[in-house]
């Protein structure tokens, strides 16, 4: 794998975090980051000359990904739970949350693991999606 892209995931692995707090704050830096990824793989994308079939700007909108399912999961699953879905990571079913913000009653139920599930997979399936159009249309074309 480039090195280039070490960065790009380090920043999505930082914007992951945000369904374990319910703080106030937790919105700003995680935004600001995930623009300037998705500026930084824009500008990797036309600027290198190992073009790797649109990695860069993959993984560099990677973390808008994420945080565009985040809501949308996030207005979805409010009115289910009642509250505000939790990502459990290694919280059992019934167990306090750990995050912060929360409630300190607040307990872990098994719509909070449907709702992490979905938090991984869907940005996933996503690019993957992203990539096999993006390929098709523009790799293709040009040969």
């Amino acid at each position: 794998m480039n090195a280039l892209i070490i960065p790009f995931l380090l920043i999505s692995a930082y914007v992951t975090t945000i369904s374990r707090s319910m703080l106030n704050q937790r919105y700003k830096k995680r935004i600001i980051l995930a623009v300037v990824s998705f500026i930084f793989g824009i500008l990797f994308e036309i600027i290198l000359i190992e073009k790797e079939n649109f990695l860069y700007l993959l993984f560099g909108l990677l973390p808008l990904l994420y945080i565009f399912y985040y809501e949308i999961l996030r207005v979805i699953f409010k009115p289910i739970i009642g509250k505000f879905p939790y990502s459990p990571f290694r919280e059992k079913l019934g167990a306090r949350v750990l995050g912060s913000g929360y409630p300190k009653n607040r307990k872990v139920k098994f719509v909070d693991y449907i709702f992490g599930i979905s938090l991984i997979f869907l940005p996933l399936i996503t690019l993957i999606l992203l990539s096999t159009l993006l390929n098709h249309y523009f790799i293709k074309s040009h040969y």
